[in-house]
């Protein structure tokens, strides 16, 4: 079961888009801000990052500047930021999709299992027991 992450700092939405994603199977966890994201791909590998742009602090683009320092999880951006400067912005910095806000659920849960498949990551890249890690 693929586990995606959900960053945003709008609680509703993160329940929303964790609702649908566990109804299409994906196990979901959430990070309301940048630190906990962070926090989180650091010490779990995602099949899929969902990142909202605006949040307090550090902001969704720069985030996502962070991630691809170490990691190429496919991600998919979440916002209302729907100009074309801000897609391409986002696609220049890494960026997998790009889905503006208001969004239909099943649209997004489509869109996951595309960005999934095209990537070849139906699950985590590593299996992880205590200390030890195995890449696939």
């Amino acid at each position: 079961m693929p586990c995606i992450l959900i960053v945003d700092d709008d609680m509703h939405l993160r329940k929303l888009v964790l609702t649908y994603g566990e109804m299409d199977g994906f196990t979901c966890e959430e990070a309301e801000n940048a630190t906990q994201a962070l926090e989180k791909i650091e010490n779990t590998q995602y099949a899929l990052v969902l990142l909202g742009v605006m949040m307090p602090g550090i902001d969704g683009f720069e985030l996502l500047t962070e991630i691809r320092k170490h990691s190429q999880v496919p991600v998919i951006m979440l916002t209302s930021r729907a100009e074309e400067y801000d897609k391409l912005f986002g696609f220049n910095l890494g960026a997998d999709d790009y889905v503006s806000k208001p969004f239909s659920p099943k649209e997004l849960m489509a869109r996951m299992g595309a960005v999934l498949k095209r990537s070849g990551r139906k699950q985590a890249d590593q299996l992880r027991f205590g200390e030890l890690r195995n890449a696939h």
